[in-house]
């Protein structure tokens, strides 16, 4: 399954899917989503790969979001 996320790049979702019809077909959401947490592999961005001379895109802040929506 770890294997597959990294080469493959799917999400859990789509790993769900797959899982039980060729690897476990006891495999639960729960049990998938802490086998990739155990083996570094549960955030998708972080394993894409960037192109040369791209940066990220950053993500807004829930702090940022929290304390305007507080000033209001």
């Amino acid at each position: 399954m770890v294997e597959l996320r990294r080469m493959l790049l799917l999400p859990l979702d789509d790993l769900l899917l797959v899982t039980p019809e060729f690897i476990n077909a006891a495999v639960s959401h729960l049990g998938l989503d802490r086998c990739l947490r155990r083996h570094g592999v549960s955030q998708l961005r972080a394993l894409q790969v960037l192109p040369k001379g791209s940066s990220p895109v950053p993500r807004p802040s829930r702090t940022a979001n929290l304390a305007s929506s507080m000033s209001t």
